[in-house]
C-alpha cells in the first residue's frame, strides 16, 4: 500500500473532503488500485466527493470524463493480459456513474461528451469478459455491478 497516498486520502476525509492545496486532477489517476481497502474505503469515496461536490470547474469535469472513457481507463487491457486490469475498468465506471448523475442533475458536462460516453460505454459493455465478483487477493472486481450503476444513470439521461 502506498503510505503517502493513504495518508493524503485519510487527511482529505478527516478534513471533511477538503481539497485545499491538493492537485485534484492527479487523484483521478488512482482508480483501479489493487489494494481493496485503499480502493474501496479511501480512493472511491474521495473521488466520489471530488466529482460530485462541485469542487471542479465544468471544463475539468468534461476533461475528466473524456479521460475516463479513453483506452487508458474504460477499455484498458480488454484482453485481460494483466490479471486485475478489470479493476481499472470497473472503478472507472463508478466514476462515470457519478459524472452522468451530475450531468443529469446539473448539466455540467457537454452533451457531446455524454453522447461519446454512452457510445464508449455500450462498446465496453459488449466487450467486457471479466465477470469476477469478489477475489480474495484484491477484493471486489464486480464489473457487472458497476455496469448496472452506470446503466441506471445513462438510461435516465435525456440523450
Amino acid at each position: 500500500m502506498d503510505k503517502n497516498l493513504e495518508e493524503l486520502l485519510k487527511k482529505i476525509q478527516e478534513e471533511k473532503y477538503s481539497f485545499k492545496n491538493i492537485d485534484k486532477l492527479q487523484l483521478i489517476e488512482e482508480r483501479g488500485n489493487k489494494d481493496g481497502e485503499l480502493r474501496d474505503l479511501l480512493i472511491y469515496p474521495v473521488l466520489a466527493h471530488l466529482l460530485h461536490d462541485n469542487l471542479l470547474e465544468n471544463d475539468d469535469l468534461d476533461k475528466i470524463t473524456n479521460l475516463i472513457i479513453s483506452d487508458k481507463y474504460l477499455t484498458y487491457d480488454m484482453s485481460n493480459k494483466e490479471s486485475f486490469s478489470v479493476l481499472k475498468r470497473s472503478f472507472s465506471i463508478l466514476q462515470l456513474a457519478i459524472l452522468v448523475y451530475k450531468y443529469n442533475k446539473d448539466k455540467v458536462i457537454k452533451d457531446e461528451t455524454i453522447d461519446l460516453l454512452i457510445e464508449r460505454f455500450v462498446d465496453y459493455f459488449e466487450k467486457e469478459e471479466d465477470l469476477r465478483g469478489h477475489v480474495e487477493e484484491v477484493g471486489w472486481c464486480h464489473s457487472i455491478a458497476h455496469r448496472a450503476d452506470l446503466f441506471k444513470h445513462v438510461m435516465a439521461a435525456k440523450e
